[in-house]
């Protein structure tokens, strides 16, 4: 009775809006007393009062950032702001870590300001599916320094205050690392800047041990709330981990990364003393700065890509169009000039693993970026041909790669690519536009899939806009791998690309190069378009006659 009472008073403030910062409140006071009446009939959670406050939150920032109304209503409104958020704190991640910082001001809080970038990125989604049993499993890639670790340990503190007699293990590379996560954790916990207390009202710390780098919360536990201890660090009997086994950066850097042996022997200390420590029904959280493909990420990728509660995130330094994904509010983070430069200061593989999260497997490599012919300008002579060579996308991911060579002789000068995973509609008139602006003279298309389709409907339109270019299609039958390793040498030795100074980082040209020195004959490709093109390229060369046309005089 008492439960149809408060839900008629809550419709009754809804049809009256929330102008009225009484009234307002009056609704966030029903929201709480309708939860209480559904959690003494056993409802861990009445969601429905939950999604109705998110409702409120966002009609109060409305209000508070509106400078038509009068300054003493929006500090009641953003005190109610307040309020609404500690509602949701303990079920909604998001909630948490705006209350958390709410006092501090905002260009010297962490979430604040990286708050939209995590959100447009699913970031906060995924640890929110973890809390919702959604997921079992979560890795994080992440560039160095954009906040990934800061993120993780306020997690763990939310989950600590959420169950207190629940234990969690925290573990890295190093004890240097770990002492950091129980540093943050106990900051979090401990300092009045933040508002833990505020939230955990019933929490009490009931022991700490810096040497031991364990917190424990509530009552005396053999293994406590959370224990912080490196992966080459005493784990058996040490600790256990019924909620979340943290893993943060395992790898040490990159002279471990670049021993398959290390990282077999990494992997077998994840499995069994990592691992091995968890309870039944305990989840997971993998954040990392990528090395390897054979780091533990790169692996559990392998182990559970058909899973449906795990899942893997990745946000590169820079996006598909070569912009920053980090610059944060208030001046925060980093732009793409930062991000830019990095690129031009280190190695391909380097910055692909470490800043775009897509690690190369150094050892097995088949096109190294030093051992690519390069050239600033095309030779001062008339080519013998100008050619192109398209492999058409097969799916989402795939990319179509056009390939437009100059050939001089034996010499091929790979002057202008096309090299895109966008839909075949984006894709098809940069296929027409690459032909025309080279004046490409002969080309064939791979016609497998959509490729013969794509073949016509580039043929007509050059013909249409005065292209005098003659396309050809094949159907390709041979295996994928034993064409690119074995048109290899042919590539090396005869193709010649453009310099580095020649092409900006984000066009695609540079994702071409980038793609072609990433593809390694140990372990897996899921880029390998660049190289199959290339291989296909020195078949059709090595496979037709071209004649350079010669002017001579009339005998008559």
């Amino acid at each position: 009775m008492i439960t149809i009472k408060i839900e008629t008073i809550i419709r009754r403030l809804e049809k009256r809006g929330f102008d009225d910062p009484t009234d307002a409140n009056d609704y966030l006071v029903a929201l709480k007393t309708l939860e209480r009446e559904h959690l003494k009939k056993d409802q861990m959670y009445y969601r429905e009062s939950h999604e109705k406050n998110k409702k409120l939150k966002i009609e109060c920032l409305k209000r508070i950032n509106d400078k038509k109304i009068d300054a003493e209503i929006r500090v009641k409104f953003l005190d109610l702001y307040k309020k609404s958020l500690k509602f949701d704190s303990l079920i909604d991640f998001d909630s948490y870590l705006l209350y958390l910082e709410f006092e501090r001001e905002p260009h010297e809080r962490f979430y604040q300001p990286r708050r939209n970038i995590f959100l447009k990125h699913g970031v906060i989604q995924a640890f929110q599916d973890l809390e919702d049993n959604t997921l079992d499993i979560l890795t994080l890639s992440l560039p160095p320094g954009v906040g990934k670790s800061t993120l993780g340990i306020m997690f763990l503190s939310w989950i600590m205050g959420k169950y207190p007699n629940d234990c969690n293990l925290a573990s890295a590379h190093s004890d240097k690392l770990t002492r950091s996560f129980y540093d943050g954790a106990l900051t979090v916990i401990n300092d009045p800047d933040y508002l833990w207390h505020d939230i955990f009202s019933d929490v009490v710390l009931q022991g700490t041990n810096s040497k031991d780098e364990t917190i424990n919360l509530n009552k005396p536990n053999r293994f406590k709330t959370l224990t912080c201890r490196s992966i080459d660090g005493s784990l058996t009997g040490a600790t256990r981990c019924s909620r979340y086994l943290y893993a943060d950066d395992l790898v040490s850097g990159i002279e471990e990364a670049m021993s398959k042996q290390r990282m077999d022997s990494l992997w077998s200390k994840y499995g069994n003393d990592l691992k091995s420590r968890k309870k039944q029904k305990c989840k997971e959280i993998h954040i990392a700065t990528r090395w390897s493909i054979y780091d533990p990420i790169g692996r559990l990728q392998l182990i559970h890509e058909n899973n449906q509660k795990a899942r893997f995130i990745n946000i590169p330094a820079l996006d598909e169009e070569g912009k920053s994904n980090f610059e944060y509010d208030y001046g925060v983070g980093f732009d793409t000039a930062y991000f830019e430069d990095m690129k031009e200061t280190m190695d391909d593989a380097s910055f692909r693993a470490l800043y775009m999260g897509e690690p190369v497997e150094r050892e097995g490599q088949l096109y190294k970026i030093e051992e690519l012919k390069r050239y600033y300008e095309l030779p001062n002579i008339e080519p013998d041909a100008i050619l192109c060579l398209s492999d058409t996308a097969n799916s989402g991911t795939d990319y179509t790669c056009m390939l437009i060579g100059y050939k001089y002789a034996d010499d091929i000068y790979i002057h202008d690519v096309v090299y895109d995973n966008s839909p075949p509609t984006y894709v098809k008139p940069q296929l027409v536009n690459a032909i025309l602006r080279n004046d490409v003279q002969q080309g064939q298309f791979e016609s497998n899939n959509a490729g013969g389709n794509i073949c016509d409907d580039v043929q007509k339109e050059v013909k249409e806009r005065g292209g005098r270019c003659k396309l050809t299609k094949k159907y390709t039958t041979t295996n994928k791998e034993t064409r690119i390793i074995t048109n290899s040498d042919f590539v090396k030795s005869n193709f010649f690309f453009r310099d580095k100074s020649t092409y900006k980082n984000s066009d695609q040209y540079a994702k071409f190069i980038s793609d072609i020195c990433s593809y390694t004959m140990a372990g897996r490709n899921p880029h390998d378009d660049s190289v199959d093109a290339l291989a296909m390229f020195a078949l059709y060369i090595n496979k037709s006659n071209y004649y350079k046309p010669e002017i001579f005089k009339r005998p008559i």
